[in-house]
């Protein structure tokens, strides 16, 4: 039996367990902002998942800008105060909360806090637009 021991080799295996048994998908490298260095697309599939009241909300004052307006505050949130205390804490744009991490509960008393842990992000339409 032959036993690939390349690096390119450890990396597909650990993506693969990623993707197969720690709840990651796959992402597509062309959707990666250098500029912003994080994902628009999987950033406003979970807001639009978790969160679609707020995006409801800030469509409302942003109009069609909504998406550049969120990106722009999430940026300067990350700069700012750095990813950690984002992630924990969310951030908020014209007086609306966004949270960017669901941690797991400690127990299963409420249904609702355990519901948003599990969700998956829904998929944007193929533009990658909020729709209202």
């Amino acid at each position: 039996m032959t036993s690939t021991t390349t690096e390119q080799a450890f990396e597909e295996a650990i993506e693969k367990s990623l993707i197969e048994k720690g709840g990651y998908a796959k992402g597509d490298p062309s959707d990666f902002s250098r500029e912003l260095a994080f994902d628009p697309k999987t950033i406003f599939a979970f807001l639009k998942s978790t969160q679609p009241e707020s995006l409801e909300k800030l469509f409302e004052i942003h109009g069609q800008e909504v998406e550049s307006k969120i990106l722009q505050r999430l940026f300067k949130e990350l700069n700012n105060r750095g990813t950690l205390d984002v992630l924990r804490k969310g951030f908020v744009d014209y007086g609306v909360r966004f949270k960017m991490a669901y941690f797991k509960p400690a127990s299963g008393l409420n249904p609702e806090t355990v519901a948003l842990y599990n969700k998956k992000p829904t998929h944007c339409n193929p533009s990658g637009k909020i729709q209202p």
